[in-house]
């Protein structure tokens, strides 16, 4: 009986033993995550606005602070903003997501910023630099805006139905300032470089006709240009018609103009 009693203490003793309880970890608040950085496209011209939206979320729903910049310069903050560049190239727009615990995460993104011309233009956009350069001038304002823009040597005259960009012409001209040779190959090079632009731009003309044939020699070209030979280059591309027109003006200025329009 005494040993009976003794391990009745053994046992008993043994069930008053605490079990070892797991130390808890402390959650560490993690940070804000970027999911998405998103413009309208991906190329705007100088000054045009670029709107840009992004989607950040939070796992533990902290508030979060949404800065934007492209390199040293700030742009403001937001979900939402609107931006602009007076200077042509590859953007890089970078987005810094914070919560209130000072956790941040990183976004980038790439725009590409050219000058504006028609080449450039897809119809359907709105292309609010051209409306708001102040080198331009409106020239009416009822269901289409009529918009004058001068530079580069250019005249632009675009127009609008409702801030959409629905057609255009775009106007160059050259006058000799010698009757030389060297003059009159300028006047062949200038509808070369016409040619090549919209070339790269829509692709190979789908026709091109010849009042009078060229010969090959630049100077003789250039002449026949300025003596009232005419030329014209047609292009199609799936959003855009053009056709390049080269005719004289005047006595012995030459017109490269162009007609832009929606294809159908």
């Amino acid at each position: 009986m005494v040993a009976l009693v003794g391990l009745v203490g053994v046992f008993s003793g043994c069930s008053k033993d605490e079990p070892n309880k797991p130390t808890k970890k402390e959650e560490v608040n993690k940070a804000p995550i970027i999911t998405s950085i998103d413009f309208e496209k991906t190329t705007f011209a100088l000054n045009q606005v670029a709107i840009v939206k992004a989607t950040v979320t939070d796992p533990e729903n902290d508030p979060i602070s949404l800065s934007w910049s492209s390199g040293t310069a700030d742009f403001g903050k937001g979900q939402e903003l609107e931006l602009r560049f007076a200077s042509v190239g590859e953007k890089e727009i970078t987005l810094k997501a914070t919560d209130t615990k000072g956790n941040a995460a990183t976004k980038s993104s790439r725009i590409n910023v050219i000058d504006p011309d028609f080449g450039f233009a897809l119809w359907g956009d709105k292309l609010d630099i051209i409306k708001r350069s102040e080198t331009g001038t409106y020239l009416g304002d009822n269901a289409g805006v009529i918009y004058h823009f001068l530079g580069n040597g250019y005249d632009r005259y675009y127009t609008f139905d409702n801030d959409i960009l629905v057609s255009g012409i775009q106007e160059r001209v050259y006058t000799p300032k010698a009757l030389q040779a060297t003059q009159y190959a300028i006047a062949w090079t200038l509808y070369e470089e016409e040619l090549q632009k919209l070339s790269d731009r829509f692709g190979q003309p789908t026709s091109i006709t010849y009042s009078v044939q060229p010969t090959g020699n630049k100077s003789e070209d250039g002449l026949a240009l300025i003596n009232g030979a005419g030329i014209e280059a047609k292009f199609l591309s799936t959003r855009t018609k053009a056709t390049l027109t080269v005719y004289r003006k005047g006595t012995t200025t030459v017109c490269y103009k162009t007609n832009f329009s929606a294809s159908k």
